[in-house]
């Protein structure tokens, strides 16, 4: 059956804009008529099972709630920031670096943010290990973002952040949610993400927002089985 590009996309439990993002990239099976994508379900049906995704024969999939519920991590970011060569050779330099760089407009908020990230470094170390941080207050805060919020951060040289192997911190994770249910979906799902050695080994190479986004949301799609 020839699908659609809107059928494909609730087929695999995907919005619209990650399948389009996807095919730009080559990563889903298409033919071509012109400049029309043609999908064949049994071939999209081959490759979503090849690659541990969904694959649903309701095809009126609630795409909002999609985008809201499985991809909570991937719409955090795409939502927050990527920062490189961060400037800062110490966890104090580093988050007052990245503060100034949020945007958040309002000196007050942005002196309580950074407090509150400091007073969960004095708790124990953010540093979870393999050279990746996930800085974020002991609370969330209501007053700040009206939506989750991750930025990604890359300091200029790795930098010592007293985590759980001793490495040197070359990524972080700056997390900022409204409540604790949304808190930890967040980790959740970043952690499944991070224990994937070659995405750990992608973030080495600092990628682009879009990069990261896109490896992430394949993570995401995963987790759907599970």
């Amino acid at each position: 059956m020839k699908l659609h590009i809107n059928d494909a996309a609730s087929l695999l439990n995907l919005p619209v804009n990650t399948l389009k993002r996807w095919i730009r990239q080559g990563r889903v099976p298409i033919n071509r008529s012109e400049d029309i994508c043609i999908f064949k379900e049994e071939k999209l049906h081959e490759w979503a099972k090849r690659n541990n995704f969904s694959f649903s024969e309701k095809k009126n999939i609630d795409k909002k709630l999609i985008e809201t519920s499985t991809h909570i991590l991937s719409s955090a970011i795409s939502k927050g920031k990527v920062l490189y060569d961060a400037e800062g050779k110490t966890k104090e330099e580093i988050f007052s670096y990245v503060v100034k760089k949020l945007g958040i407009g309002d000196s007050e908020l942005e002196n309580e943010f950074l407090k509150r990230l400091l007073e969960r470094e004095e708790l124990s170390s953010t540093g979870i290990g393999k050279g990746v941080a996930i800085p974020h207050p002991r609370e969330p805060i209501d007053n700040l973002f009206s939506s989750p919020f991750i930025a990604v951060v890359f300091p200029k040289e790795p930098i010592e952040f007293d985590s759980i192997d001793n490495k040197l911190v070359f990524v972080l994770f700056f997390l900022v949610s409204k409540n604790v249910k949304e808190h930890l979906k967040l980790l959740s799902n970043l952690s499944y993400c991070l224990r994937h050695e070659n995405f750990i080994g992608i973030l080495q190479d600092k990628p682009s927002m879009e990069k990261i986004i896109t490896e992430i949301e394949f993570f995401e799609n995963q987790l759907l089985n599970q």
